[in-house]
């Protein structure tokens, strides 16, 4: 169900889902992983979404419920600053027992919850053909192999594009996480000599 505001552009939503496995699902492999994950033979998501214009700000939003009990949050701001400067604010948490495995929810990780972050974005134009687009996105695991993560992702890139038929750009993206490496592929380093 989709509710249109008065305001031009202003959206309220609901999203119900439902669904059942002919085979209840038992994945005794990632739950090695995280002991949260989904088991079982039904499942039930339900959301709530919105986008709101005002000036030169869309927010927008959208909260989830699974049947498990856990919860997801994305909102976030996207705004034009001036004729050259655009900017993103997004806000996410996905709680460790959520499950949504049809959601395709912005985070980092391939798990469907156990994650917070914040995202900022920008897009500065200060010529027609120069364009310096930056992201910086901090990311929050707190359940990881049995203990809390963190790490963060960077991107900047400057296109230039003199003309229609060619292109120019420069970019730089580092991201840093922890890595789970399994205790039968770990290397005793206290034996090298």
């Amino acid at each position: 169900y989709v509710y249109r505001g008065a305001t031009r552009g202003t959206l309220v939503g609901v999203n119900i889902l439902s669904q059942h496995y002919s085979v209840p699902l038992d994945p005794k492999v990632i739950m090695n992983r995280n002991p949260q994950v989904f088991r079982g033979q039904s499942h039930v998501n339900a959301s709530i979404f919105y986008l709101y214009p005002w000036r030169n700000y869309h927010f927008f939003g959208e909260g989830a419920w699974a049947k498990s009990g856990g919860k997801a949050t994305v909102m976030g701001v996207v705004t034009s600053l001036s004729q050259y400067i655009d900017g993103t604010l997004l806000l996410r948490h996905y709680d460790q027992n959520f499950h949504g495995p049809f959601g395709k929810g912005f985070k980092e990780s391939s798990e469907k919850g156990n994650e917070r972050g914040i995202y900022l974005g920008t897009k500065i134009s200060p010529m027609r053909r120069l364009h310096l687009n930056a992201y910086y996105d901090h990311f929050y695991f707190p359940w990881s192999y049995g203990k809390p993560s963190t790490g963060y992702s960077c991107l900047v890139k400057v296109t230039y594009q003199p003309m229609r038929s060619a292109l120019g750009y420069f970019q730089y993206k580092i991201t840093t996480k922890n890595r789970y490496i399994p205790q039968n592929k770990r290397v005793n380093t206290s034996s090298v000599l």
